[in-house]
């Protein structure tokens, strides 16, 4: 009797082991269907960018999207809303980004300035209205966040090379690096390293948050896009730093376009293109 009880608890175990193995993969798929379909959407949005892109000018890297230079970004007549809550986040919408000057996009946390960010990018689609760029002949150009580069408030460096996060691979010669970060003033701190630009990140770099930030800002600068768009790029610097980071960037901003989201009014100048978002006057 005690055998047999003992055989009937051992199938029993075998079993719910099998079945647990079989049902464990199905009760995940759930999640892993959501996942995928927010992938499929994401993937989507990005090849209807890079085919309008390439409808434009052929193919990317051809002399005629080489030719392309941008004058500014028009926004006009835009409506948006998420379509989790439907809160209606811009009525109407008009707006000018020329290159030739520094672009501020400045309001209160929650005003809607990444929002318009995500928009210009190509991130997310406006409910109703337009977002193009003029060239330089004054022609429409639809495909135009490919010369756009982006600086995120939150720091993204790899576990590779300084020299690999700056160039992100692509041929640059080594004079261009090192002007751009003593631009941003960078560059003795990586003199300072055993191995320079070739140092792994995380080795023996052991940057600050403003430090990192100031590389991403170079990386944006190298990647020699049209406009360069920086999400509050003086959070992580005390106020001597963000006046020489904004000396810089105005010297940047004569041959790049410079956008520019904060909350503080304390580095515009009278000079400088100034939206304001969320009431603020």
């Amino acid at each position: 009797m005690k055998n047999n009880n003992l055989q009937l608890s051992v199938m029993v175990g075998i079993w719910n082991a099998g079945i647990g193995s079989i049902l464990d993969p199905f009760m995940s798929l759930p999640g892993v269907i959501s996942y995928l379909s927010q992938q499929h959407v994401a993937i989507k949005r990005v090849n209807n960018r890079m085919s309008v892109y390439q409808e434009d000018h052929n193919v990317i890297g051809s002399k005629a999207d080489q030719a392309m230079n941008l004058e500014k970004i028009l926004i006009r007549n835009l409506y948006f809303s998420y379509a989790d809550d439907g809160e209606e986040i811009f009525k109407n919408l008009n707006l000018t980004i020329p290159r030739s000057k520094i672009t501020f996009i400045v309001g209160d946390n929650g005003a809607g300035k990444t929002t318009i960010i995500k928009l210009i990018l190509g991130l997310i689609e406006p409910t109703s209205g337009r977002i193009f760029a003029l060239d330089t002949n004054n022609r429409e150009q639809t495909g135009f966040s490919l010369k756009l580069a982006y600086v995120p408030q939150k720091n993204i460096l790899f576990n590779t090379t300084i020299y690999r996060n700056l160039t992100l691979d692509k041929p640059i010669d080594l004079s261009t690096i090192k002007n751009v970060l003593e631009a941003v003033h960078m560059s003795h701190q990586i003199e300072q390293l055993s191995n320079g630009l070739n140092t792994v990140v995380g080795d023996e770099t052991n940057f600050s948050e403003g430090q990192m930030r100031r590389l991403s800002i170079a990386r944006a600068v190298l990647s020699n896009k049209q406009f360069v768009v920086m999400d509050e790029p003086f959070s992580d610097l005390d106020r001597e730093n963000q006046t020489a980071l904004m000396q810089e960037l105005r010297s940047i901003s004569k041959q790049t376009g410079i956008l520019i989201i904060t909350h503080t009014f304390d580095l515009i100048e009278p000079s400088d293109n100034v939206i304001r978002i969320g009431g603020l006057t």
